[in-house]
Parts: structure tokens; C-alpha cells; sequence
């Protein structure tokens, strides 16, 4: 059980740091994260004013992140959570003295280590939220989506390998317009399946059912990709 739990820390810390980099280089969008709410069931933005992506243009801002005051919201509209749960608060509370406070923007030395650890577990508590919401609607298919925003396709009362191709894009997809403000590249899509590979690949703990490793899965990719330097940034 501890080895297993290690080796998803190893690989989900990887991630995050490997994503967080990627984002750091790019900052391609000029516009304002695209909220869950504004997306079609498809995952694609329902076109009103401030839903289109130019990636065009250049993001001149330097690197910084959400002050504490304002990452509970943002996260909150990213994902469409309106009540976060208790846990999630709690999380919140905890963490805030790490993150950064209110104060000069675009400021590269707010990021450090035990921030990134508190906005980590900020952003799982919001997904186990999001999860949540997302099991107890219908679910969709390529052909007719459903009214998930982001796990469309995920049946999360069977095994991981349920899972098809086509629905892990899909939900890299709408998560990535939502927290991101942008479509994913096509090294940030490969370099997420290749660690959801990897963590499917694990064995299964003893005594989890089929839908927790379901679960535990989607949970890795919505809070590595929520807690991104893309997901967090100003």
C-alpha cells in the first residue's frame, strides 16, 4: 500500500513540476481562464464575449499566481463548483498562510514549494468536489454529450481501462479550456496520458473497488492540471 501511494506521489509531483515548466514557457493566451459554466456540452466555449482563445498573442505578464483571497474563486468558477465542500474549506483554511497574500502583482518570487504544495491540495479537495457534482449527472457519449462538464465519457462505476482514448482527450480537453483559458498542446496531451498510463498501470491497492481507482484517476488529472502554473497564474 505505501509503495503504491509513493510511486502515484512520484509520478503526480513529476507531473505538476514538468507541467508547471511547459507553462512557464508558453503563456500564449491574451484572454481572460473560460469559465465551466460558459462551455457547451461539448467542451468547446458557447461563444458569448470573452470565450475566444487568440493564441496569437503574446501573455507579456510575467509569472505570478493567485493571491490567497482570490484562488478560492477562481478555482470555484474554473470548475463550476458554486458550494465547495467542507473538506475543501478546510484545505483552504489550512493552506492559506502559504499562499501568497494580497499585495504586488506579477511578482516571480510569490511561487516557492510550500505554496505549490498548498495550492496541490487546494485543487484535489475542488476535483473529489467536481467528481462528485460529475457522477451524479448522466452520462454522455462523443456522439450525444450529456450534461457533465468534464467527465462527459467516464462510466466511474467501471475499471479504469473503461476508460476509452477518445474520453481521456475529451476530458483533457474541457478541462483544459476551463482552467487554462486554452486548447492543451500537443505535448502538454501527450505528456498527461503518458502519466495517466502510468498511474493505470499501478496495481490496484488492496480492497479498492474498480469505480475508487476510476475515481483516483480522473483525480489526478483534473488536480495536476488545476494546480498548473496555467491553472494558478494572474
Amino acid at each position: 500500500m505505501k509503495k503504491h501511494t509513493e510511486m502515484i506521489s512520484t509520478l503526480l509531483t513529476t507531473f505538476i513540476v514538468i507541467l508547471a515548466f511547459q507553462n512557464c514557457a508558453k503563456h500564449e493566451v491574451a484572454n481572460p481562464k473560460i469559465d465551466a459554466a460558459t462551455l457547451n456540452n461539448d467542451g468547446t466555449p458557447d461563444g458569448t464575449a470573452g470565450d475566444i482563445v487568440d493564441s496569437s498573442k503574446a501573455d507579456p505578464k510575467p509569472v505570478s499566481v493567485n493571491y490567497s483571497e482570490n484562488l478560492l474563486i477562481s478555482m470555484q468558477n474554473q470548475l463550476g463548483v458554486a458550494t465547495p465542500s467542507a473538506k475543501t474549506l478546510a484545505a483552504f483554511t489550512a493552506g492559506k498562510g502559504q499562499l501568497s497574500a494580497k499585495g504586488p502583482f506579477n511578482n516571480v518570487e510569490t511561487v516557492n514549494q510550500p505554496m505549490w504544495g498548498a495550492i496541490t491540495t487546494i485543487a484535489g479537495e475542488f476535483c473529489v468536489d467536481t467528481i462528485n457534482l460529475e457522477k451524479a449527472k448522466t452520462i454522455g457519449t462523443a456522439a450525444a454529450p450529456g450534461p457533465r462538464s468534464f467527465f462527459n465519457q467516464v462510466d466511474f462505476t467501471r475499471a479504469p481501462a473503461s476508460v476509452s482514448d477518445t474520453a481521456r482527450s475529451d476530458v483533457i480537453r474541457r478541462l483544459a479550456l476551463a482552467v487554462w483559458g486554452r486548447t492543451e498542446t500537443a505535448a502538454e496531451q501527450t505528456l498527461i496520458k503518458t502519466t495517466l498510463d502510468a498511474i493505470l498501470a499501478l496495481p490496484p491497492v488492496t480492497g479498492t473497488s474498480v469505480a475508487v481507482q476510476t475515481e483516483n484517476a480522473m483525480l489526478v488529472v483534473c488536480s495536476t492540471m488545476l494546480a498548473s502554473l496555467d491553472g494558478v497564474r494572474n
